[in-house]
């Protein structure tokens, strides 16, 4: 039978459920600020599991592009995820589509956490990130007393950094080029037209967010049918000054940072300071890869049992590996 889940403001949303050896993988919707966000629950199999662990993915991207995998291993270890597209992307609602806002983002995340708590009000609440939505877990961890876990890999907790460190990648002349497109693009906000969007990952020289060498080949290998490779160049111009690096330290919870060496997108240095500034309730795992590399091969393996291992040691019970 299908499932019939609640969202926050108090609808329904019916969920058709298809079923794998060990997870159960329902459809969800809920409602952040008026519009419907959809994502996937992952359930284990005859349990309500030990805890629920909400994810969404980074920039432009799409809980297709590259979460499944890892909701499906962390759901085999008896964990509840919650994996969701934010507002304007994938599955979800909302126009125009392809727009990045960090507030939009934080608000959807604050939805899908009050979503995730109605589904077992008891089960201790688990955030993960990756890439962008890293910065966003660990913001809501500093603010949010009720969370009994982080999980952050690739993090993007320095905008400033990160700007700095494409800039040094890619060159000032390509760097230039994308804070004009994201001015075009603010502009066309401003007067109602449809945004200006470029291309997430392209060939080095060209115009696009991501353009160091194979960022492209990455990101196609672990895009699904259909992804689009675009978002709206606008909020590059504001992601400087999003750097939750800065109140980290407020966070009381335990937060698993995993860092990529060879990271030219979200630096390997930002990271070792947002350690630094959570103290003793960070533990640090570091990859010799690249940024878009964790998503599959050998590195995902690595990346997703440091993960149980770490929800192992801080969650009630034992991770199954």
């Amino acid at each position: 039978m299908p499932l019939r889940l609640v969202h926050p403001q108090g609808g329904g949303a019916e969920v058709v459920n298809t079923e794998s050896s060990l997870v159960e993988i329902s459809e969800i919707a809920f409602v952040s600020a008026g519009t419907v966000c959809r994502g996937r629950l992952f359930a284990p199999r005859g349990g309500e599991g030990r805890a629920t662990l909400v994810m969404a993915h980074g920039l432009g991207g799409t809980l297709g592009a590259g979460l499944v995998g890892f909701a499906e291993r962390l759901s085999q270890a008896g964990i509840r995820v919650v994996a969701f597209d934010y507002r304007f992307f994938g599955q979800s609602n909302g126009k125009p589509r392809q727009l990045v806002s960090i507030q939009d983002q934080l608000t959807d995340w604050q939805a899908a956490l009050t979503f995730a708590q109605r589904l077992d009000p008891k089960a201790p609440l688990v955030l993960w990130g990756t890439s962008l939505s890293s910065g966003h877990v660990l913001t809501l961890a500093s603010e949010l007393r009720n969370i009994a876990a982080v999980i952050a890999q690739n993090p993007m907790v320095d905008g400033r950094a990160s700007i700095l460190a494409q800039c040094r990648s890619v060159g000032l002349s390509q760097t230039l080029s994308v804070a004009k497109a994201g001015l075009e693009d603010l502009a066309r906000g401003w007067f109602g037209r449809d945004p200006l969007v470029i291309p997430i990952a392209g060939e080095p020289g060209r115009l696009a967010a991501l353009t160091t060498p194979g960022a492209l080949s990455e990101l196609q290998s672990i895009a699904p049918e259909h992804f689009v490779n675009a978002i709206s160049p606008r909020v590059l111009l504001s992601l400087g000054f999003y750097r939750p690096v800065r109140r980290v330290s407020r966070i009381r919870c335990p937060v698993l940072l995993q860092l990529c060496l060879h990271d030219a997108v979200t630096p390997v240095e930002a990271g070792y300071r947002a350690a630094a500034r959570i103290g003793a309730l960070a533990t640090v795992k570091t990859y010799d890869v690249g940024h878009l590399d964790i998503y599959r091969g050998p590195a995902f393996q690595d990346v997703v049992m440091d993960q149980l291992n770490f929800l192992g040691a801080h969650l009630p019970g034992s991770c199954a590996q």
